[in-house]
């Protein structure tokens, strides 16, 4: 699954919360033509967070949607200025963000595949130092595609 230009966040904004972090980039898969229907794509990725907080350590949240509300699978990544609070019940925070979206074409497989690749590379210090201090759009699309 790829990440393209259009769908990188770097957020100068003070305050964000999980809410809106997770609408924005819905917003902006919507506005990349990335989904079929906004509301369907916001409610399956709130469902998964209702399972459990998609944090995976590190200060990097996951959060993930899929089904037919998804046209074409599709990785979006944010990084905010201050820590987001993801997971209220550990008290977890967020600075860096990768929201999947997979299209019910694709389906578990390919999801599975790209959670498997992404935790890979986050578990890596040089990769997570590089994307939560890049300013180059096109650096971060190249380290996460890699």
């Amino acid at each position: 699954m790829k990440i393209v230009e259009k769908l990188v966040v770097l957020s100068n904004e003070e305050n964000l919360s999980k809410d809106e972090v997770i609408k924005l980039l819905a917003t902006k898969l919507l506005e990349a033509g990335y989904l079929n229907d906004y509301e369907e794509y916001l409610n399956s990725v709130y469902k998964r967070e209702e399972i459990a907080a998609t944090t995976v350590g590190y200060g990097i949240g996951l959060p993930h949607g899929k089904g037919a509300c998804v046209k074409e699978s599709v990785v979006a990544f944010m990084r905010v200025k201050n820590p987001v609070l993801w997971n209220l019940q550990e008290n977890e925070k967020v600075k860096v963000i990768f929201m999947l979206a997979v299209s019910e074409k694709d389906g578990q497989v390919l999801h599975n595949d790209t959670l498997v690749e992404l935790s890979k590379k986050i578990l890596n210090e040089k990769f997570r130092e590089k994307i939560e201090t890049s300013n180059n759009i096109e650096e971060i699309v190249q380290l996460i595609n890699s």
